[in-house]
């Protein structure tokens, strides 16, 4: 009897020492976390224990206790820099996370665009360049993407499923095209470990993302509206539209990151509402992560041959948001006639890094702003267009993709000449009185007006015009 009391207490001892810790899904082996900053670890454990937590940079542990809930968050200050570090968590018994590595760590969400994969779509929806990248992609071991599962929560969730994944060419074809090359290119620049954290869901409208005390604001939004537009199965109906920000958004709020990419927009028709949605939503995610300054860049849609639509009204949207901390990339060359997935990925990933090291990174002679039209003004047939980043000039693939309109409306195919550095003479013979220009203003639409930098004016109109 005694040997069994004996073995009985001993037994006791040892489950008791058994660690009860729960970490989210982002805290795990090869994560990338923020540095230069404080971060925020968090999990669950045991109710009122204390937690020790040890990072092998700093020389420093912190010490925390759980509440009655066994939730726990901890404020801990990173470095430069560098890596591979370790932490230890120790709440009777020590639970270790390898591998972390201190960079820069950027949240990229959407829909199809967005989620496309490096090894493209099915149906020939090919991604140029994609077989050089991902052989490439040995030469990235500091490059790690987190892909966040598919999840529609009607209250916020608390984690996530995903995990860390380093580029090397077996896991690059996998990766989102657009985030991949745009982590590329910051390592090469900024020569610094790059986190990326993919959230993103193929046909879903902005309203998904966004958190449901916003959308309360928006009295457009009915029922219907949110059954069609996100087009994903759900139990309640009732929280559906915010369904992406709690499951897929929400649980990451802790994680502390260099800025948000965006590409999205293809699945809402409303471009009246669009542009009220899109600066809402990237405000609510600044209130989320504690950071009204938190930079915030986003791909303007591509020109595609839709039916049910004339999605310039959309991109007109996009280019008119003037948000704060922001900015967006036109990709008006991009686009491809019948292809929603544009292949050149690389572009637009190569264009968003570029105006990322340009406006966040502070980088010397980046000139990463398109042409923007400042003023017209019309003499008879012709129309005078002034732009502002012209930067050295100017210059017209093409003379055409220019309209102009008289006072009836009606839009005529015009010819287009740039004057000077950074104007465009535009004239039509079907137009006596000219009062509207319009450029690129259709689904589907090349692009014809660069400034020296090589990047594309987007599609404008002067008018306000329904149609």
């Amino acid at each position: 009897m005694k040997k069994y009391i004996l073995f009985l207490m001993s037994w006791l001892l040892s489950t008791s020492a058994i660690a009860q810790l729960k970490l989210p899904a982002l805290i795990a082996d090869s994560m990338v976390l923020q540095r230069n900053t404080k971060i925020s670890l968090w999990g669950w454990d045991k109710p009122n224990i204390k937690l020790l937590i040890t990072p092998s940079w700093g020389n420093k542990s912190y010490t925390i206790t759980t509440n009655k809930d066994g939730e726990w968050l901890v404020s801990v200050p990173t470095g430069e820099a560098g890596g591979p570090y370790r932490i230890d968590f120790n709440d009777g018994q020590t639970t270790t996370i390898n591998n972390i590595l201190l960079g820069d760590v950027w949240l990229c969400s959407g829909q199809s665009n967005m989620v496309m994969p490096l090894k493209g779509y099915d149906k020939g929806q090919n991604v140029l360049h994609s077989d050089s990248i991902i052989a490439a992609a040995s030469n990235y071991p500091n490059i790690r993407v987190f892909d966040v599962a598919k999840k529609i929560a009607v209250t916020p969730a608390s984690d996530v499923k995903g995990s860390w994944i380093t580029a090397n060419p077996q896991s690059a074809p996998q990766f989102s095209a657009v985030a991949y090359t745009f982590a590329t290119q910051l390592a090469d620049s900024l020569h610094i470990p790059i986190g990326v954290i993919t959230s993103c869901w193929g046909s879903t409208a902005v309203q998904s993302w966004m958190g449901a005390t916003v959308l309360n604001e928006f009295k457009e939004i009915t029922l219907c509206t949110r059954l069609d537009t996100m087009k994903v199965p759900a139990n309640n109906p009732e929280e559906l539209t915010s369904g992406l920000f709690n499951g897929m958004i929400k649980p990451l709020t802790p994680y502390q990151l260099k800025g948000f990419l965006w590409y999205q927009g293809e699945s809402n028709k409303d471009a009246a509402l669009y542009a009220k949605l899109l600066p809402a939503m990237i405000e609510n995610w600044r209130k989320e992560w504690a950071n009204a300054r938190l930079p915030f860049y986003y791909v303007q849609i591509t020109p595609w041959s839709y039916t049910d639509r004339n999605t310039a009204f959309l991109r007109e949207a996009q280019l008119n948001a003037h948000i704060p901390h922001s900015a967006m990339v036109v990709t008006l060359d991009a686009g491809q006639e019948h292809r929603i997935h544009p292949a050149d990925k690389l572009l637009i990933g190569n264009r968003l890094a570029a105006l990322v090291l340009g406006q966040t990174y502070k980088f010397n002679n980046m000139e990463t702003d398109y042409p923007v039209m400042q003023h017209t003004s019309f003499r008879g047939q012709t129309a005078i267009v002034v732009f502002k980043n012209a930067y050295k000039g100017l210059h017209l693939n093409s003379p055409t993709g220019f309209e102009l309109a008289g006072s009836d409306g009606v839009f005529h195919p015009a010819q287009a000449t740039v004057k000077g550095k950074n104007q465009v003479i535009v004239s039509c013979v079907q137009v006596k009185a000219g009062v509207a220009l319009r450029y690129a203003f259709k689904n589907w639409t090349e692009a014809s007006l660069y400034n020296s930098a090589g990047l594309p004016a987007s599609s404008f109109r002067t008018d306000q015009f329904t149609q």
